[in-house]
C-alpha cells in the first residue's frame, strides 16, 4: 500500500515539474519563435492537424514571457529562450528542434508553415514516419 501511494506521489512530481526542450526528445519536435506580427498562424484550427501530424510543439514568446505555445504543461522557459540567443552577433527569430533534441534549422524572419514543413518533411526520420503510414 506504502508502495502504490509512494509511487503516485513519484509521478505526479515528476509531472508537474517544468519541462525543458531536452523532456520533448523523441516525442515532439519543436519550434521556439520570437514573437513578430502574423505568428498566430501558428494556432489557427486548420493548421493544428498538420502540426500533429508532425509531432510538432509550437513556442511563441513575447520577449521573456511565453506567448502562446500548442503544449499546455508548464515550461522551463529560459532553457527555451536559451536556444533563441546568438552564438554570433545576429539573434535568431526561430529555432527548430528534430524529434533527437538537435537544432535542425534556425532563421532570422518568422517562419512560414510551409517552410518549416518542407524542412520537416525533408528529415530522414519524417520520411521514415512517411513510409509507415503509406504501408
Amino acid at each position: 500500500m506504502h508502495l502504490i501511494f509512494f509511487a503516485l506521489l513519484f509521478s505526479f512530481g515528476m509531472n508537474s515539474n517544468p519541462k525543458s526542450p531536452r523532456d520533448f526528445v523523441w516525442q515532439n519536435r519543436i519550434l521556439i519563435l520570437e514573437s513578430y506580427p502574423g505568428d498566430s498562424i501558428w494556432f489557427e484550427a486548420d493548421l493544428q492537424a498538420r502540426l500533429q501530424e508532425r509531432k510538432l510543439h509550437i513556442f511563441l514568446f513575447d520577449g521573456s514571457k511565453l506567448a502562446k505555445s500548442t503544449f499546455k504543461g508548464e515550461i522551463d522557459t529560459p532553457k527555451f529562450l536559451e536556444i533563441l540567443k546568438p552564438k554570433s552577433k545576429s539573434k535568431v527569430k526561430w529555432a527548430l528542434i528534430g524529434l533527437d533534441g538537435g537544432v535542425k534549422n534556425t532563421g532570422f524572419e518568422s517562419p512560414t508553415p510551409s517552410q518549416i514543413f518542407r524542412i520537416i518533411d525533408a528529415m530522414p526520420m519524417r520520411q521514415s514516419e512517411i513510409g509507415k503510414q503509406r504501408n
